[in-house]
């Protein structure tokens, strides 16, 4: 029997070459009994034994045997190796006798002399076959387990058709590409051969690239577009690198969804799907399948189909103001009650459940809604434990957030926390582990302590959730797009407190100034809402409108704000107007108040008639200059004199009228003959 002709001849080819290199020995072991004549080795049959009938070339490894009975040469059996020698005196299965010599020719090999190339002479234990789209052959890989008590570690080898090495031909395909083809369901995708044949002992179809990971590159990727992937990367970084950079891969192929099995903690470094037993198998993939997916394909959604039926209603956090899901900003210069009115908000929105007879309780920016309530998340860089306890105290004395599903995030006392969800790597922003991992698994610790997701996450400050230039677009913009991603998933509001530049009294400028830093914090936000505090003039006249009495502790109170951004239509459009809590900080809407202190229209007329007739009586009289007519008249000694009409009429005066308006009134006044003018002065 000769092998010579075969695909795997090389393994004979070799292990025969070694045999006979050891001639004399190899045959005292195996055909026992026999003796070197000349250079042959002859003994009664391919099995040993005194005689001749069996000899076999120590130089060649041609052999012959003689057939009793047999009348001529051509009945003799005859051979070109020692293997078919063998296998056909025992009848046994050429790769078993391999195997056999091949552990003969390798027992005697010290440590220092072990032979790198062992694997060529033996069957490799696994052979798995890469195919083409058309079902052609591409290439075969070869495996050969490891054998520790010889000293061998695993050996895989791809064979080309001919040779030991990778076809040329790029891009490859993946493992079982045909059947991936003419499939529908979900794909699991792996770190190599083995893996493969665990995934498909559970009856579901696996794959991998030919050449592991550093193949990632070289293969074709594309037959996942719109498939339902699982990646079950190895436990340790290698696998981590590998699930990263195949993620990106389907992302950019337009995997219709991507999901990662959660390989538990505590399992031992390079676990993978092979080392897991059937049941654990079925159930992490039952988890993974189950799971948020890391990344999603572009949806083929046709708009008449997007459209059917009535949409959903808009759901907010707070009416009008603040929708449910989205990323938002509140900013504003330090000191004017931002953080206590975040505060307050988590506390209210953690405990509306509680309180369903109270209707829509009020927090800074409006109403928040029975469908609001849920749990709450605070994380603050600026506050420690002992400051937010202080703070608790002023805000809610009588601690109705008690049992409320509020939870916070004090950094200042983390030892070693670093809440930096994007990081500048020269020219480029890339997530933190923070914010690929960690976040979401305290977000999900919530929820299974809550029994749901948070409805609100507030990230106080927002400078500190960066590291890098928060002037530069090119780090913001990813944050803020990782905020939007992240609302949206988990069905969440984030709200990020900024600032504004240090001692800037904004005032209608906060429209265009915005927040410190990049005006992408509140161009990506989906609403942004801006605070500032009025100049003294200003708060002046708002606390008089409101009955109180101006003092400078009073003056310090009042802030102003203005929904800057609203992708929405504007259920508090205008300018907000404030009064700080004397006790808590909280900012108290004010502005309704002041609107109904406002005088009519005639209370104005009123006051500058009564202003024409005392200056008459003091023969101190207002002078116009009527070169004009009707609305055109131009009053220029009352405004002049404008310190010496009635207080209503004056500069700071609470709802104060323009110059503009006072002449205005003045000469609709004239037209009407309500003010009588014979010799210049009014009477």
């Amino acid at each position: 029997m000769n092998f010579s002709g075969s695909g795997k001849s090389l393994f004979y080819k070799e292990a025969n070459e070694r045999a006979l290199a050891r001639a004399e020995e190899f045959f005292e072991e195996f055909f026992p009994g026999g003796r070197a004549v000349g250079n042959e080795w002859v003994c009664s049959s391919a099995v040993g034994g005194e005689g001749r009938s069996f000899s076999i070339n120590m130089k060649t490894g041609r052999w012959a045997e003689f057939n009793p009975g047999a009348v001529d040469d051509d009945e003799k059996s005859r051979g070109g190796d020692v293997i078919g020698a063998i296998v056909s005196a025992l009848g046994a299965k050429p790769h078993v006798v391999l195997e056999d010599i091949n552990r003969w020719l390798n027992s005697g090999v010290g440590a220092g002399e072990q032979d790198d190339d062992w694997w060529r002479y033996e069957k490799a234990d696994t052979t798995h076959t890469y195919k083409n789209a058309d079902g052609t052959f591409f290439a075969h890989a070869y495996r050969w387990n490891a054998q520790p008590e010889l000293g061998r570690t695993k050996i895989i080898r791809p064979w080309d058709g001919n040779n030991y090495k990778m076809p040329p031909a790029e891009p490859r395909p993946l493992l079982n590409l045909p059947e991936i083809i003419t499939s529908t369901g979900p794909v699991v995708l792996v770190a190599g051969e083995k893996c493969v044949d665990a995934v498909a002992e559970l009856g579901m179809l696996a794959t991998t690239t030919f050449g592991g990971e550093a193949a990632i590159g070289k293969t074709d990727f594309y037959p996942l577009a719109g498939r339902d992937v699982i990646l079950w990367p190895d436990n340790d970084a290698s696998g981590n690198k590998w699930l990263e950079r195949v993620t990106e891969v389907l992302k950019n192929v337009d995997a219709e969804s991507v999901c990662v099995v959660p390989i538990p903690k505590g399992y031992p470094k390079k676990w993978d799907a092979a080392d897991a037993d059937k049941e654990t198998r079925r159930r992490l993939l039952d988890e993974a399948r189950s799971s948020r997916p890391v990344a999603q394909g572009l949806p083929l959604l046709r708009m008449d189909s997007l459209t059917q039926g009535e949409p959903e209603e808009r759901r907010w956090i707070v009416n009008g103001a603040l929708p449910q899901s989205i990323a938002a900003m509140f900013y504003g210069p330090g000191g004017c009650g931002k953080s206590m009115a975040a505060l307050d908000l988590c506390v209210k929105v953690a405990s509306r459940a509680k309180h369903t007879s109270v209707l829509d309780p009020e927090c800074f920016l409006g109403c928040i809604p029975e469908d609001a309530a849920g749990p709450t998340v605070f994380i603050t860089l600026e506050d420690d434990k002992d400051e937010l306890h202080r703070r608790m105290k002023a805000l809610d004395p009588e601690r109705t957030h008690e049992d409320a599903p509020f939870y916070i995030i004090p950094g200042l006392d983390i030892e070693g926390f670093s809440p930096t969800l994007i990081k500048q790597e020269g020219y480029v922003a890339v997530l933190t582990e923070f914010a690929k991992t960690r976040l979401q698994s305290f977000i999900d610790r919530v929820k299974k302590a809550a029994g749901e997701s948070p409805k609100l996450l507030v990230l106080d400050p927002a400078g500190d959730f960066i590291s890098g230039d928060d002037n530069s677009a090119a780090v913001v913009e990813p944050l803020m797009l990782y905020l939007r991603t992240l609302a949206a998933t988990n069905k969440m509001t984030i709200l990020v407190i900024g600032h504004v530049s240090k001692g800037k009294q904004d005032g209608e400028s906060i429209m265009s100034s915005q927040s410190r830093g990049s005006g992408a914090w509140t161009n990506k936000a989906r609403m942004a809402f801006g605070l500032w505090r009025p100049s003294s003039g200003t708060s002046i006249s708002f606390l008089r409108a409101l009955g109180i009495k101006p003092n400078p502790k009073d003056i310090e109170r009042v802030v102003f704000g203005r929904l800057t951004k609203g992708n929405f239509p504007k259920g508090n459009a205008g300018e907000c107007k404030f009064l700080m809590h004397e006790k808590s900080g909280l900012l108290i809407d004010m502005t309704k108040a002041e609107r109904d202190s406002i005088p009519k229209p005639t209370a104005y007329e009123a006051e500058i008639i009564r202003a024409v007739a005392k200056g008459v009586e003091l023969n101190m009289p207002f002078t116009a200059n009527t070169t004009a007519t009707g609305k055109g008249a131009v009053s220029t000694g009352m405004t002049k004199r404008r310190h010496q009409l009635p207080f209503i009429l004056q500069v700071d005066a609470p709802h104060s009228i323009t110059e503009k308006a006072i002449k205005e009134i003045i000469a609709r006044l004239l037209v009407e003959k309500r003010l009588v003018n014979p010799v210049g002065g009014y009477l």
